[in-house]
């Protein structure tokens, strides 16, 4: 691929999009759901 294929128009596979929440790849049981979540702001920094 050469840098030329970047300004080509893109093929519908490359502009899908998809959605996967972890609630349902994660089974119920699994380690990660009984670690809270902590989220960093922008304006914390």
């Amino acid at each position: 691929m050469t840098h030329w294929d970047m300004l080509k128009k893109p093929s519908p596979e490359q502009t899908a999009l998809g959605m996967v929440t972890l609630d349902s790849i994660v089974p119920k049981d699994h380690l990660l759901r009984k670690i809270e979540p902590q989220f960093i702001s922008s304006k914390s920094r």
